[in-house]
Formats: structure tokens, C-alpha cells, sequence
């Protein structure tokens, strides 16, 4: 069974590296299959930040998904936090227009 796990990062992240970060959180997990080995992919560009996959294939399906994903997700953070990858937040330039003012009567 297939595991995909989206993450979100930030214009400024290498992305590279954050690729990197993804596919060794999750070869680094004992449920994680070899072959097919965990893969990371580029989803989409967003508004805030670059949208990320990873996929992972586990043959234990029964055990199920909630400590695998979490426990990929923390060593995700931890290392992003380690490497200085960021998550984005939501950013909204305003630009404020003067209008001229309306005649005096």
C-alpha cells in the first residue's frame, strides 16, 4: 500500500534538500518498504509555498497509517528545523491607492 504524505515548503526552502530530508525521514522508518524505496515529488506552486509529496510503500497496511505518518512528520520537522527549511505562512501585500479627494460644493 502507498502512503502519501504532502508537506508544504516555503519559496525561500532549497528544495533539493527538502526533497532529500522527506525521502530519508522516511527510509529511516522500519515500516517503510526498500523497494519500492520512498520517493519525493513536486507537487504544485501555491500562493504561500511549493506543495511537496512524499510516497512511501509499507506492506503492513493492517497496523495502520497514524504512528507511521506521525512519526515521519516529526523527523520531517526535526530535520527542517535542524537544516533551517521553512514551512510558509500566509503573506498578502496590500497596497493602499490614494485617490483624489471629491470637489468641494
Amino acid at each position: 500500500m502507498r502512503i502519501a504524505l504532502p508537506v508544504q515548503v516555503s519559496y525561500a526552502s532549497p528544495l533539493e534538500k527538502a526533497m532529500r530530508i522527506l525521502t530519508d525521514a522516511a527510509k529511516n522508518h522500519p515500516r517503510a518498504l526498500t523497494d519500492p524505496p520512498p520517493k519525493a515529488f513536486v507537487l504544485r506552486f501555491r500562493d504561500n509555498g511549493i506543495d511537496l509529496e512524499l510516497g512511501v510503500w509499507i506492506a503492513d497496511a493492517e497496523q495502520g497509517q497514524l504512528g507511521l505518518r506521525s512519526d515521519i512528520y516529526l523527523e520531517i520537522w526535526r530535520e527542517f528545523q535542524k537544516q533551517g527549511i521553512e514551512s510558509p505562512y500566509p503573506q498578502h501585500d496590500i497596497r493602499i491607492v490614494s485617490q483624489p479627494s471629491p470637489p468641494r460644493v
